[in-house]
């Protein structure tokens, strides 16, 4: 019988995508079945189906109950490790486990997630219609329910004072703005001259909508070529995972002048530009359509970051 992984996975959105990521790589590392249980919750109310397809087999709270007991109760992400050879493995974390163990950075295991197709379809009209002629900056504020360490380290007047920077050195590069309070957007249009363009929402992001619109916007971002985040925000983190952490800054990082004149640069002004996609892994996989690398998740950043606080913003 084939050994078990079974993973409840909850809180925000990010937290819950880079857990998933890493129970994928785990559990074909280790040639485990995985069984995810994804329970919505009062400020989660979205199903894994109403985001991805996916191959997994998802379990209710009664099973993973169950299998739990069976396991003598759950491992946290200080115990896990790849050489376990228990027959069932439960596990109950919002931090990224074993990164250093997998072939691959666990972030490009999100080619083995497909986004359902309205999702997928809203992102392409949108990145068509708002990315198409120059290079995008991608602005994520994070505000409601933030981190207080969020808070107080990226206001949105941190952000505000990038954007004109950088609008002053590229004055024809747009910014694409994602942020969760429609008064912090108001307030960013209304100080700047730059071209800004938002993808509607309705900024209820507890419900299942309002998560699909995050997941968008998650996405999107992952488009741009370069990301000025919130400082300790999983959401941000991901968005510069997925990018790249070069082409990602937030307001406890030094801005790499070189870095961001590359990123923003157009076709003319550089040598060809070779489209970046996420590293191939081997195994079924979809498109993710993501035109920049991965980045790698280094251990000292996962060390500096993981431990700080049990519960990050979404």
């Amino acid at each position: 019988m084939k050994k078990i992984l079974a993973m409840r996975i909850g809180k925000g959105l990010c937290n819950r995508l880079r857990v998933l990521l890493c129970a994928i790589a785990y559990s074909e590392l280790t040639n485990r079945r995985l069984l995810v249980y994804w329970p919505k919750e009062q400020w989660f109310g979205a199903a894994l189906s109403d985001l991805w397809e996916h191959p997994y087999q998802e379990i209710g709270c009664f099973s993973n109950k169950i299998l739990v007991s069976l396991a003598g109760g759950y491992r946290y992400d200080s115990s896990l490790h790849s050489q376990l050879d228990n027959p069932i493995i439960c596990t109950n974390t919002i931090y990224p486990f074993c990164v250093d163990d997998y072939p691959a950075p666990f972030m490009s295991y999100l080619s083995r997630l497909k986004l359902i197709e309205p999702l997928q379809n809203r992102i392409d009209s949108f990145a068509a219609q708002e990315f198409a002629d120059n290079p995008v900056v991608g602005v994520n504020i994070r505000y409601n329910r933030a981190h207080p360490r969020t808070l107080k380290a990226s206001p949105p007047e941190w952000f505000i004072r990038r954007i004109n920077e950088i609008h002053t050195q590229f004055p024809n590069r747009r910014f694409y703005l994602s942020t969760d309070c429609k008064e912090v957007s108001q307030l960013v249009r209304s100080s700047t001259s730059a071209s800004i363009c938002e993808l509607p929402r309705s900024y209820r992001s507890e419900i299942s909508s309002g998560i699909q619109e995050a997941l968008c916007e998650l996405y999107l971002l992952a488009r741009t070529n370069y990301i000025l985040g919130s400082y300790y925000s999983s959401f941000s983190e991901t968005a510069g995972l997925i990018l790249g952490r070069s082409a990602y800054e937030n307001s406890h990082t030094i801005p790499d002048v070189d870095e961001i004149a590359s990123a923003l640069a157009l076709p003319s002004e550089t040598s060809t530009l070779l489209e970046r996609s996420l590293p191939a892994i081997s195994g079924n996989t979809y498109p993710v359509n993501l035109p920049t690398a991965t980045g790698t998740l280094t251990a000292s950043w996962h060390n500096a970051t993981s431990r700080e606080s049990k519960v990050k913003g979404k």
